[in-house]
């Protein structure tokens, strides 16, 4: 049977042998790690939080894959991982965190951080249905969480998804919108939901009145200010649609798309047509989504057709190809999902 005073023993034979690497820890932390987990405290993901707190996020995923390699069953490791996951996607590799965020979803784990960090990341990559399969899952274990709702509307509207998905978007965020005080902080983020969703698929006057008052807020959420911009680059509002996605790039610097329409504004015709240095923004963008997302993918192939390299194109071209294959893939799973939802629906309320 374990005692405290063998786990301290634990703690002290374990310092013992790394005491050099301990010297920046706080001794109250292995304390409260006991505390916390009931267990001994695995060292290098303690150090790894200490690098995580000062923004050292290569030194944190070297001390938090150290502890996974030789701890995948302890107490902590869920906890570690999603660190070490959040730690990768700092320092730019979005694949290898969203990896490792889907082996936790895979095990069902009860992190709500987890389905939102990874749904965040497979919409970098543009992976938007895939967003929303992670969300729905999340809906489940958490309902009527805010935050989920809102990742869940705006993966399914990013992905285009079918009509019906898309009505019941409008109903749930109007919903949403009816349930919060003004005042509320959340509200500005319901208001952007909503207006994107009105001014791309239904009422476009109501959705700019929508999005003009979340921007007078002057801490308008990067999805308003990244509309903003999109709508005037649609208008012709060239540079004053550079200037938000400037803005954007600040809020959201490992966000691809303000970098991706940035190369779209310099491949529009006119005095500021640059399709060299569309290529160089354009494939900023690729790099920040992984090469995964078509949107981006679709922006670098019409950049290199304009600057005159066909080769390059039919190459990125191909690449595209099999990104939209696997879309609509990913689309029919989405839909089946949809439909099984509804079959459940139907046979519970006649069953009631």
């Amino acid at each position: 049977m374990k005692t405290i005073r063998t786990v301290k023993g634990k703690i002290k034979r374990s310092i013992g042998g790394v005491r050099h690497a301990l010297a920046p820890l706080r001794p109250s932390l292995l304390v409260e790690w006991v505390k916390l987990w009931h267990s001994y405290p695995v060292l290098s993901w303690i150090r790894g939080a200490e690098h995580f707190r000062e923004g050292d996020y290569r030194s944190a995923v070297t001390d938090y894959q150290r502890g996974l390699d030789r701890f995948a069953n302890h107490p902590a490791a869920e906890c570690a991982r999603l660190d070490y996951s959040y730690c990768l996607y700092r320092i730019g590799d979005v694949k290898s965190a969203a990896h490792e965020l889907s082996k936790l979803v895979s095990a069902d784990t009860q992190l709500r951080d987890v389905y939102l960090l990874l749904t965040r990341l497979q919409l970098i990559c543009g992976h938007s249905l895939a967003a929303a399969t992670t969300m729905q899952k999340c809906r489940r274990l958490f309902p009527r969480d805010l935050q989920c709702e809102l990742a869940y509307c705006w993966s399914v509207m990013l992905a285009r998804a079918p009509l019906s998905a898309m009505e019941q978007m409008k109903i749930r965020l109007r919903a949403m919108q009816n349930e919060c005080a003004l005042t509320d902080p959340n509200a500005i983020l319901i208001d952007t939901a909503l207006a994107y969703y009105e001014i791309r698929f239904g009422d476009a006057e109501y959705g700019e009145e929508l999005l003009s008052r979340a921007l007078a807020t002057g801490s308008a959420p990067f999805e308003a200010i990244l509309l903003r911009a999109e709508l005037w680059l649609e208008q012709g509002r060239v540079l004053q649609a550079r200037e938000q996605l400037q803005r954007a790039v600040k809020i959201m610097p490992s966000d691809p798309r303000p970098a991706m329409l940035l190369a779209q504004s310099y491949l529009l015709s006119g005095p500021d047509h640059e399709p060299r240095f569309a290529i160089q923004l354009a494939t900023e963008a690729c790099n920040k989504s992984g090469w995964d997302h078509p949107d981006c993918l679709a922006t670098l192939v019409d950049a290199y057709e304009e600057a005159g390299d066909s080769d390059s194109a039919v190459i990125l071209s191909a690449r595209l190809r099999v990104l939209t294959s696997a879309r609509q893939l990913t689309l029919e799973s989405f839909e089946n999902v949809g439909r099984q939802l509804q079959q459940l629906r139907h046979v519970k309320i006649h069953s009631a």
